[in-house]
């Protein structure tokens, strides 16, 4: 590769092809087995540097369908997959990748956010319905066919990716998307900002459920972390550029635990089980377990 690549690598299940945008302006397609590209697809015109796919793109494997977003705020919808049964999608046996084409996509639609776009999108895996983080300090919901379907306005730009929480209750696979009246158990998006705040917004009707100051920029993206022994209850995990490693939890955005590091941190959080693993300016990577005692939790810094 001639040109930068800055977002993650998306890894098709089942297959040996990976999909990635770089600062070229373009999506390439690449088998990684045999070391040769698949296909390359030129997201906005040539000689433009501020086009560059800085985002990590996002597959909808059920759809067969890449998202990707540039600097100058173009989303598009790729179908990178060739024919499948459509069936496949209202039934309940498992969901397999559907054949990748090695020639180039298809642009299924387009939509313009008014400014860059630096974190990676987030499908849900039902509705494939799409949230795009926008530095224009929106977290935007997008329809499947690209209409805009709502805009959350958040107290900063936001460059970190968001936590999608897919949490429908039996026989609302939507998860209130479809009727934001019923009460059914919320579906968040978990986005950090500029500002400093984590906020969690409501896929149904794109209303912020909480927000949380944590005092620094959150340039990272949070991770969810699930503890088995409080009743599989589950947080976030988040990173201030500051160096602070919070975790907070879903229902109410309040702060369980903190964790100051010796260094600057804009790397998002890895979790393994119950372990936390964060990257930190002071050159080191860092393992911090999550412990519990009674009514409360701590971290363990390793």
């Amino acid at each position: 590769m001639a040109s930068e690549i800055k977002g993650m690598v998306c890894v098709l299940q089942h297959t040996d092809a990976v999909f990635f945008g770089a600062h070229d302006g373009q999506v390439h397609a690449v088998d990684i087995a045999r070391r040769v590209p698949l296909w390359t697809h030129r997201v906005a015109s040539e000689g433009h540097a501020s086009s560059a796919v800085f985002a990590g793109v996002t597959l909808d494997e059920p759809r067969g369908v890449l998202v990707c977003a540039t600097l100058v705020g173009r989303v598009q919808a790729l179908c990178y997959s060739g024919p499948r049964d459509p069936t496949e999608l209202t039934t309940d046996a498992p969901r397999l990748s559907p054949p990748i084409r090695t020639a180039p996509p298809s642009l299924l639609w387009e939509q313009q956010l008014p400014l860059p776009v630096f974190g990676t999108p987030a499908v849900h895996p039902v509705t494939g319905h799409i949230l795009v983080p926008c530095v224009d300090g929106s977290l935007y919901c997008l329809g499947p066919q690209g209409s805009t379907i709502w805009r959350c306005a958040l107290d900063g730009p936001v460059f970190s990716s968001p936590l999608l929480l897919v949490a429908a209750a039996q026989g609302d696979e939507a998860g209130g998307l479809q009727d934001p009246t019923r009460p059914v158990a919320r579906t968040l998006a978990v986005v950090g900002t500029h500002s400093g705040s984590l906020a969690a917004v409501c896929l149904a009707d794109g209303s912020v459920a909480w927000q949380t100051q944590l005092g620094a920029t959150v340039y990272s993206s949070p991770t969810l972390l699930t503890i088995a022994s409080a009743g599989a209850e589950r947080c976030a995990v988040a990173a201030t550029s500051a160096g602070l490693l919070v975790l907070v939890g879903l229902g109410d955005g309040v702060v369980q635990a903190s964790l100051q590091l010796p260094g600057l941190a804009f790397a998002s959080p890895v979790v393994v089980g119950t372990s936390v693993f964060q990257g930190c300016r002071d050159d080191h990577v860092h393992r911090i377990d999550v412990a519990t005692g009674p009514g409360r939790k701590y971290w363990r810094d390793r």
